[in-house]
C-alpha cells in the first residue's frame, strides 16, 4: 500500500516533486499535500483500496504522512 501511495503521490498529485517521500515524510508541512490534493487523493484511496471515506476521516492526522493515510485505510478496511 505505502508504495502504491508514494507512486500515485509522485505521479499524480504532485509530478516533479524532488523532495524525499517516505512513510515519515510530513505532507501537509512539506507542502505535498493541500486540500484540492488531498479531495484528489480520497478518490484514489476509495477506488484503490475499496474503502469510503467520510466526513469523520476528514482529520488532518490522518493525512499527515503516508504511514497515516496507510494506517487510515487498514481502519476502513477492518
Amino acid at each position: 500500500m505505502e508504495k502504491r501511495l508514494v507512486a500515485y503521490i509522485k505521479d499524480e498529485l504532485v509530478p516533479g516533486y524532488d523532495g524525499a517521500l517516505d512513510a515519515k515524510t510530513p505532507l501537509l508541512e512539506e507542502g505535498v499535500l493541500d486540500s484540492m490534493r488531498i479531495m484528489r487523493l480520497l478518490s484514489f484511496l476509495e477506488e484503490e483500496f475499496d474503502v469510503v471515506v467520510d466526513t469523520d476521516d476528514f482529520d488532518p492526522e490522518n493525512f499527515e504522512s503516508i504511514s497515516a493515510i496507510c494506517d487510515m485505510v487498514a481502519r476502513k478496511k477492518s
